[in-house]
């Protein structure tokens, strides 16, 4: 959800750099990049679980929910799942907006923009199909990086909002001492890490070609 938003969010600011609009997402991005996680944690609970009511304050499933349907059983997680997703997205929007933004406002200022401008190619063809492309290479680090962040959870989040997920089950197995538990989980990381490092080489090649490995 927040790659959904931050890409189109930076490149439009890449293209209206300067602009009213573009000075309102940049202070708004600054902002939110500023606040500790925690802490727009709290600020959403407190807006959209007690004043608002529309979500539950914690918990992955309502009480009693075992004799409900199956179908019933899902939704009530989704429900519950919603407003932890929302602060994480809303959490990941200002850093992914402002590195978009950076790695389109340098391509966009390279000669080749300026050669594909000159050739009376389309405006939209210039920025998605040139300028895009380019930027992306420095940006597919965060995004695999992003992806590969799913399995690892939130701490935070999952403290506060009561989940059980992969970073509050390491956070309860430091506290424990629990060594063994530690030690798996440290490993499946490095897992991770490994696989995530080998992915980014192999879309560096899919993105340019230019640093493909040669046979």
């Amino acid at each position: 959800m927040a790659l959904g938003i931050t890409i189109p969010l930076g490149i439009f600011c890449a293209v209206k750099r300067g602009s009213k609009r573009d000075v309102g997402v940049q202070v708004g991005t600054l902002i939110g990049y500023s606040l500790p996680t925690f802490i727009i944690a709290i600020v959403f609970i407190w807006i959209f679980s007690v004043m608002l009511k529309w979500f539950p304050v914690s918990g992955m499933q309502t009480a009693g929910y075992l004799d409900w349907p199956i179908w019933k059983q899902r939704l009530d997680k989704m429900y519950h799942l919603a407003l932890p997703l929302i602060v994480m997205t809303f959490t990941s929007l200002g850093g992914m907006t402002r590195y978009v933004r950076a790695a389109m406002i340098e391509a966009l200022s390279m000669d080749y923009i300026r050669t594909a401008r000159a050739k009376g190619l389309r405006e939209k063809v210039v920025i998605y199909s040139h300028a895009w492309r380019n930027a992306l290479l420095p940006v597919v680090t965060l995004i695999v990086g992003w992806f590969l962040g799913i399995f690892g959870g939130s701490v935070m989040i999952e403290n506060i909002f009561s989940l059980n997920g992969m970073g509050k089950t390491y956070f309860d197995a430091l506290n424990s001492n629990d060594n063994e538990v530690i030690l798996a989980i440290q490993m499946f990381y490095i897992a991770i890490s490994l696989l995530g490092n080998l992915l980014i080489d192999l879309i560096y090649g899919v993105v340019d070609p230019r640093v493909r490995v040669n046979k």
